[in-house]
């Protein structure tokens, strides 16, 4: 098994030969990529905000990337101290402690990675893409066999279809970076080792629903290939190990995160926050007890908690006092700090599972760092995602996706030679000026993608069908929130300058 590959799935022009240089390339190639600028532009939580204090989802991947870098540091921290001390240490260890720059940058840029698939508006865009396919799909006024004149029916539906019906930014981001970026066919064309370890879910979109790391689909049926080869040039089944601190690292990040974004935008108080906390981190600290590490910032948390606690004596406990942004950062900086050390710990004290991709993640029920953040994100879900401004929208993000699969519609419908004349720019009396406009929207390498797919021999009308479905979903998924907007309001006659 391995940590780290210099392969990549097409072979490089430039032959870096040492994991360092691999590293560095892969992340560049990943950074300079509009993928990545993209995420300037989709929202975090708060779609479509002009305060440019709270976090995009490129702000919230780069604080991810410093904590996944953190919790290598930690970790490979404890395998010095063993070393030091002539404890035993095993081979993987030695390639952590021996590669620890290299293994710190995969980190880093699989933390980068980690939302890039991830469609307008969120989880409440993929809601919409996998309702809008289940309607489309599985509706009986819209049998494929009848409507669209296909050579298949619903019948012939099979399991290529949860591709969409179980719609997930995880597996589109994995197609992004494999396969949409560039015009290969190879995507970014990044090592084995560092798409392995953005590879979140290990289920196949015929495995989809189970428990666990089954629970999403890790991989569509598109990139099934993509999925082998990795496994197979790094000699795994599983999840890849940095995969693990990537998922500790976003876990961290976000819990804390998404409150102050709550705060910086007035939806929540500080009061409501302290007053939320105070109790319930208490009652961790003393359930959990020794299981702690004893270290300065859980001393400098126990006195966040003591100054708050003076504070609501000494004034009315639901007014702000001007001490409480302060008192926050120093709350937030010290969980995190305390979170990563005990994370490193974990990824210690578990090494042998994680190392065979047989654990659901580092951080689990049982844990104190669990029950810590769960006090964060229980807070969360209470005050900051049912929020109305959160909710509002959400609702409007979701009528928007939903709206704009409507529009494309008419490009799924239209049968695979008026498609594949439009789509090629040849003349077909039976395609309608509003597909060839739509097919125009299209980006280039989106629509190099599919012509590739469907160049090869043999591919059957089910299988255009569905690349034609990750064509239109490949555009729609990457549109940032406000361009989502624009494009809604345009096809719509709603605002068309």
């Amino acid at each position: 098994m391995k940590i780290l590959s210099m392969e990549r799935l097409r072979e490089s022009t430039i032959g870096y030969d040492d994991y360092a240089s691999i590293a560095l390339s892969d992340h560049a190639r990943y950074i300079y990529s509009a993928a990545f600028r993209r995420l300037q532009m989709k929202a975090q939580v708060f779609s479509l905000e002009s305060n440019a204090a709270v976090r995009s989802r490129l702000t919230h991947s780069i604080e991810v990337a410093h904590i996944g870098d953190f919790l290598v540091q930690k970790f490979v921290e404890i395998i010095k101290d063993r070393k030091e001390k002539g404890l035993a240490i095993s081979n993987e260890y030695l390639f952590f402690y021996e590669n620890e720059i290299s293994v710190r940058k995969v980190v880093q840029t699989a933390c980068l990675i980690h939302d890039v698939g991830n469609p307008p508006f969120g989880h409440f865009g993929e809601s919409a893409i996998c309702a809008w396919f289940k309607d489309y799909l599985l509706a009986q006024d819209n049998h494929l066999g009848e409507s669209c004149k296909r050579s298949f029916s619903l019948k012939d539906i099979d399991v290529n279809y949860n591709d969409f019906l179980y719609f997930d930014g995880n597996p589109q981001g994995l197609r992004i970076i494999s396969k949409l970026q560039g015009n290969d066919g190879y995507g970014l064309n990044l090592s084995t080792s560092q798409i392995a370890a953005c590879i979140k879910y290990i289920a196949s979109n015929s495995q989809v629903g189970g428990d666990g790391i089954f629970k999403k689909m890790g991989y569509f049926s598109t990139e099934e290939g993509v999925v082998k080869a990795v496994h197979s040039d790094l000699g795994i089944t599983d999840r890849h190990v940095l995969v693990y601190l990537m998922e500790a690292a976003d876990d961290i990040s976000y819990c804390i995160s998404d409150i102050e974004d709550g705060l910086e935008k007035g939806v929540v108080s500080y009061s409501t926050f302290f007053k939320y906390v105070y109790k319930r981190i208490n009652e961790v600290f003393s359930l959990f007890g020794e299981q702690f590490l004893p270290c300065k910032e859980k001393e400098n948390i126990e006195s966040c908690l003591n100054r708050i606690n003076e504070l609501f004596r000494d004034v009315d406990s639901d007014i702000d006092s001007e001490e409480y942004p302060d008192i926050f950062l120093k709350l937030k900086t010290n969980i995190t700090n305390l979170s990563v050390k005990m994370v490193a710990s974990e990824i210690h004290s578990r090494f042998d599972e994680l190392i065979l991709g047989k654990r659901d993640a580092i951080i689990c029920e049982e844990t104190p760092v669990y029950a810590l953040q769960e006090v964060l994100k229980s807070f969360t879900r209470k005050y900051i995602f049912s929020s109305h401004e959160a909710e509002n929208m959400e609702l409007g993000g979701y009528a928007i996706i939903y709206g704009l699969l409507d529009k494309f519609k008419v490009l799924l419908d239209i049968p695979r030679q008026q498609f594949s004349d439009a789509i090629n720019k040849q003349k077909n009396k039976g395609v309608s000026k509003v597909s060839c406009h739509l097919i125009n929207l299209l980006p280039d390498k989106h629509r190099k993608a599919y012509l590739k797919a469907v160049s090869i021999d043999g591919v059957s009308d089910e299988k255009e069908f569905n690349l034609r479905c990750h064509l239109v979903v490949d555009y729609i998924s990457g549109m940032t929130d406000s361009y989502a907007m624009e494009i809604y309001q345009l096809l719509n006659g709603i605002k068309v300058k």
